[in-house]
Parts: C-alpha cells; sequence; structure tokens
C-alpha cells in the first residue's frame, strides 16, 4: 500500500514540474503589453512595430511566402527585443500571409501577417457645390488610398486649409477646404477644380450667385424669424433642470423657430468669461431665469413652456425679421473660423454677438444626479459683450466677418456649435407686451432680431420663407 502512494506522489511531482516548465517557457519569450500576434499591413504596405522580452538570444525565422515582407533586425539579445517589420504593397489580387517567427532556445513565438490586396480608389464625395453670394468656406472631400494632385485657376477661391482621417478600409479621407470671395458682379459665375493622380482626372465645380441677384431673391422676401430662450442656470441649482425640460418642450412645439442657450454662472463648474455682463443687463437675481428676445422674463413653472411659445409666436407676428443670417465654419489646428454674413432688408444700427456653444457635457447637476447631460452651454463669447455695432445705410446691403476662436483642452470638438443672433432697436415700433405670465423687462432699446445655431463645421445660407 504505501509503494502504490509512493508512486502516485512521483507522478504528481512530475505532472508539476512539466507544467511549471511549460509556464516558465512562455514567460521566457512573450509580447510586451499592448502588441498582438495578429498584424494585419495596410494594402499599400507600411511599418509595424513589436516589443517582446526574451530570457535569451533570439533570433528571426520565417515561414510561407515571405518575400514581401522585412523583418529587422534578424536576431538579438536576451531582454527586451523589438523588430520592425515592413511590407510592401499587395498588387497580388489576394489576400496574402506570412509567420514570423522569434526563436529563442527552445521556444518559438509566431507572429501572422495579413494583408489585403490593393484596390486603387479615387473619388469624390460630392462633384459640386453652390458657396453663398457673400463668400465663406466650402470643402472639397477626396476619398483616395494613393497620391494625387489638385489645381484650381479661379482667382477667387483661396486655399484654406486640409484635413485628414482614415476610414475602416485604410483609404484617406481629405477635407480640403476653400475660402470663396464675394461675388460682387451681376452674374453668377463657376470654377473647377481639377484634380489627377496619375491615371485618373475627377473635376470639382464651384458655383457662386451674384450678390446682385440673390438680393433681388431676399430682399423681396419674407426672411425665416427663430426666437432665443436663455436659461441663466448653475450645475449647483436644484430648481433649474426643471426650466431646461420646460424650454426643450416649448422647442418640440415650434421645432426650429426657437434656439436655446444656457448661460451659466454664480461660479457654476461650467461659468465663462464675461458672463456676468449678461447677467447685469437681463437683471437675473436668481436661478433659473429665463429671458426670450431679449424682451420678456419667463420664471421657473409649469407654465413655463406654454408662456416660452407664446412669446416665440408674439415676436414672430410683431416683429417680422429684417436681417437674415448665414454662417459656415471649419476647424484648423484646434481653433474655428468663422464666415458669418448677415442680410439686412432695413437701414438701422444693429448689434450682432457670437457665442461658441456645447453640447453632451456630461456632470454633476443638483436635482439631475451626478451624470446629467449638459446642452447648448456657452464656452465663449467671440464678439464683445455686448456684441459688435453693424451700421447699415441702405435697405438691402450685406455685412461679412470672421472671427476665431480656440477650441481648448476640456471641448469635444465634435459637440460644439456657433450661436449667432442680431439686435436690433425698437426705434418708433411699440412694444408689444400681451402674453399672459411673461415679465416684460427694460432691457435696452433693442430686442433680438433673428438668431441661428449651427453645428461647427456645418455650412447654411440665408433663410427665407
Amino acid at each position: 500500500m504505501n509503494k502504490i502512494v509512493l508512486m502516485f506522489g512521483l507522478l504528481a511531482l512530475m505532472a508539476t514540474a512539466c507544467s511549471n516548465d511549460d509556464g516558465q517557457l512562455k514567460a521566457d519569450l512573450s509580447l510586451a503589453h499592448g502588441y498582438e500576434s495578429d498584424i494585419v499591413m495596410a494594402p499599400l504596405g507600411g511599418v509595424s512595430n513589436v516589443r517582446f522580452s526574451s530570457a535569451k538570444e533570439w533570433r528571426i525565422q520565417m515561414s510561407g511566402e515571405s518575400s514581401w515582407l522585412t523583418v529587422s533586425p534578424l536576431e538579438g539579445k536576451a531582454g527586451t527585443g523589438r523588430i520592425k517589420i515592413s511590407a510592401v504593397a499587395n498588387e497580388t489580387g489576394e489576400v496574402r500571409t506570412a509567420e514570423v517567427n522569434i526563436v529563442s532556445g527552445g521556444v518559438v513565438l509566431p507572429l501572422t501577417v495579413t494583408q489585403e490586396n490593393y484596390v486603387p480608389v479615387f473619388e469624390l464625395v460630392a462633384n459640386s457645390v453652390n458657396a453663398g453670394s457673400t463668400g465663406g468656406m466650402v470643402s472639397m472631400v477626396v476619398c483616395c488610398n494613393h497620391d494625387f494632385e489638385y489645381e484650381c485657376k479661379a482667382d477667387w477661391l483661396k486655399y484654406h486649409s486640409e484635413s485628414s482621417v482614415l476610414d475602416a478600409k485604410g483609404n484617406t479621407i481629405s477635407d480640403i477646404v476653400f475660402t470663396v470671395l464675394p461675388n460682387e458682379g451681376q452674374e453668377s459665375r463657376t470654377a473647377e477644380i481639377s484634380l489627377n493622380d496619375g491615371e485618373n482626372t475627377l473635376v470639382y465645380s464651384i458655383s457662386q450667385n451674384s450678390l446682385l441677384a440673390d438680393k433681388q431673391t431676399w430682399n423681396s422676401s419674407e426672411i425665416k424669424h427663430r426666437s432665443l430662450a436663455m436659461r441663466f442656470t448653475a450645475d449647483w441649482c436644484g430648481y433649474c433642470p426643471m426650466m431646461a425640460t420646460s424650454f426643450a418642450s416649448a422647442k418640440t412645439e415650434v421645432g426650429d423657430k426657437l434656439e436655446l442657450v444656457s448661460l451659466h454662472g454664480g461660479q457654476s463648474s461650467y461659468e465663462f468669461d464675461g458672463v456676468n455682463s449678461f447677467i447685469n443687463r437681463y437683471k437675473v437675481d436668481g436661478f433659473p431665469t429665463g429671458v426670450v428676445d431679449a424682451r420678456a422674463m419667463v420664471q421657473n413653472s409649469a407654465s413655463t413652456s406654454r408662456i416660452t411659445v407664446d412669446l416665440v409666436n408674439e415676436s414672430a407676428a410683431a416683429y417680422p425679421s429684417k436681417a437674415g443670417i448665414a454662417c459656415s465654419s471649419r476647424i484648423v489646428d484646434k481653433r474655428i473660423e468663422a464666415y458669418i454674413s448677415l442680410y439686412f432688408k432695413e437701414a438701422d444700427s444693429y448689434r450682432v454677438m457670437l457665442m461658441l456653444l456645447e453640447d453632451g457635457i456630461v456632470g454633476p447637476q443638483n436635482g439631475a444626479g451626478n451624470d446629467y447631460v449638459h446642452n447648448d452651454i456657452t464656452r465663449k463669447v467671440l464678439t464683445g459683450l455686448s456684441g459688435d455695432s453693424v451700421r447699415i445705410t441702405g435697405n438691402g446691403e450685406v455685412w461679412t466677418q470672421t472671427y476665431t476662436a480656440d477650441i481648448t483642452s476640456d471641448m469635444n470638438p465634435d459637440n460644439l456649435k456657433l450661436l449667432v443672433w442680431v439686435e436690433k432697436p425698437y426705434g418708433s415700433q411699440n412694444k408689444v407686451q400681451g402674453v399672459s405670465g411673461a415679465i416684460y423687462g427694460n432691457y435696452g432699446d433693442t430686442y433680438i432680431d433673428n438668431c441661428r445655431v449651427v453645428p461647427v463645421g456645418k455650412d447654411v445660407t440665408i433663410e427665407i420663407q
């Protein structure tokens, strides 16, 4: 009986020794953290770096058809090893695979390298665009997986910037931006940009109406009116989410007739430079406070949504818009460049305000939890805090201006948008005050004639009805 027990004990020790040896061998040669044994090379070729650790000297062995691969170095000493795997373009018409083996002592660490076949891609995402007569920025988007050139001879188009990203197939999506100068001639015009990759030629067309022709259209038409609901708020304010919900409900009812903006103050986490200037102008003495079209205050109550809708309808009926808004913008090197065009039907002294807003900021909000989604948050004012003065001396004039703003590290470029609003003096107009429940205040001699919120990177033209 004792002999049988002893034999089982020896077998167990041998099994343990083998298991430990196998684990030790694996530990003696292993990939560094973050590196994978399956390597995918781009169809046009490229370089992939691999890092590993080896307890002994190591060398490289290739298997399979690997003439399309180069590995350097081919051997090394114990410690941290680094190799560079280079592949040429795959023009075989088929997917190809090779194995790169790192050998150290009796251990083999296999790396599998795969490469899809190269298929030339050279195409325009769109073939043409119509630029506004006042000018602005337009994009030519090219999808390509090799080099190409382009040429533009029109003197009214100026190269602005270029950015690129890789899509899921490894193609480069190039966004080439041009600044379009205003067309002060009497006729519309068209320019062509020629693109060539050595084998094929593509043509991108940019057309532009004349200012004179556009004026005959918009100056004799009614400009679409949008109202603005400002919400003065703070993240420590427990009642503020209720007003946000009410304003969102009002916007759902009236649609794009209403734009929203949130102005954080009172040492809120999202307070912006200059917010006190707006707090003082609109006589805000507590949060939340709502102000519509710089005409009337809206308090936080069960009737907030209804009162807001009534004010929107009152503004549209009593104060038809005299200013139309167009906007184009791009992000270049962590900087926003915005081109604003305003179309004025009536001579007067106006003021224009431009703000940078951000959506989708997740953070604490008293009364709504720690993962509240903050939208329409004012991040920066690009004009003066009281707006920029615009003096229009004749009916049917167009005003243009370029503004810039840096994007800080705490902003998400994908969630940024611009708010443009235009203020007009009441002049001889009566101050209409007919909405029950609204508190009409004395906020100066101007009201918001029109406004528009535009995502950064999106181009919009004047809206007429």
